[in-house]
């Protein structure tokens, strides 16, 4: 759900401070001035905190505002504001708040407030974007992947160009000679049929479960009890060219499903540092299975 960021706007007009989730607190002084158009220009103050929680107020005021339950609108909010962090995160869009500025995510990851126009920064904007996702572990991990695929596709090539030489050679320099005893002989259907049948009882594996390659790791950074809001999160994040994965895991008897990225020849020594450089991409804890 897109939510209208004038209830933030009219939410801090009537108490003054809010608090938004792993964003942090808007504070308007008690004297509000507005311009012509009916946007704030008394100098807001902003305090980062990637810790902050939504004031509860907020969430009380918005479920009234939007006649849904406090737990639908609380729902509803955060899937919002996660959304917003993402695209501030990846350096997409800023935060942009109805009459009173805007949030972005500077080069180091800090969130600014701006009361400047958007135009004036966007080339700041899209050098950011550039700077973050060239230096992102999932573009890394996405360019590694493609590369090893090309080097499978090329092997098999030459693999069928191999076989097809072989093929040829042996058609024209081999004496045909060579297969007169094949003339001879007359083969026994019953044990031929017998041998093939034994083979492909032989052949078949036995079902086990995937065992995990050596330098494997899965960095799960968020958790739904939804499929629904899981999958169309990682429809979204697909979207942008991030590689993510779905699985769904046990716990006290619920079901979760987990988003995570798949990494392999990762040495244990790098597996700290991906984890902190995941956990500042997409804004969430990450742990390392």
């Amino acid at each position: 759900m897109s939510l209208s960021t004038r209830y933030i706007r009219e939410f801090l007009e009537l108490n003054k401070t809010v608090t938004l989730e792993k964003i942090g607190t808007l504070t308007l002084p008690d004297a509000i001035t507005k311009d012509e158009e009916g946007n704030i220009i008394s100098s807001p103050q902003f305090i980062y905190d990637k810790k902050a929680v939504t004031s509860p107020e907020f969430i009380d005021y918005l479920s009234e505002a939007i006649q849904k339950s406090r737990t639908i609108a609380a729902s509803d909010l955060e899937y919002f504001l996660d959304q917003t962090r993402q695209l501030m995160n990846i350096g997409s869009n800023p935060f942009i708040i109805d009459g009173i500025g805007y949030i972005y995510a500077d080069k180091s990851g800090t969130y600014q407030l701006s009361t400047e126009k958007l135009e004036d920064t966007k080339e700041k904007e899209k050098k950011h974007f550039e700077d973050s996702y060239s230096n992102s572990p999932l573009t890394s991990a996405t360019n590694y992947a493609n590369r090893r695929a090309n080097k499978r596709v090329i092997g098999r090539w030459i693999l069928i160009l191999l076989i097809i030489g072989i093929i040829v050679y042996g058609a024209y320099y081999i004496p045909k000679s060579s297969f007169n005893f094949l003339k001879d002989s007359t083969p026994d259907t019953a044990a031929v049929a017998d041998t093939v049948a034994k083979a492909a009882v032989t052949s078949t594996p036995a079902a086990s479960n995937p065992v995990r390659k050596e330098g494997s790791y899965h960095f799960i950074f968020q958790t739904y009890t939804s499929i629904t809001q899981a999958q169309k999160r990682m429809d979204q994040l697909k979207s942008y060219g991030n590689i993510v994965l779905l699985d769904s895991s046990d716990v006290a008897g619920a079901k979760h499903y987990r988003l995570y990225v798949a990494m392999e020849n990762v040495k244990p020594t790098d597996t700290i540092r991906l984890k902190d450089s995941l956990r500042s991409y997409y804004g969430h804890p990450v742990t390392i299975e």
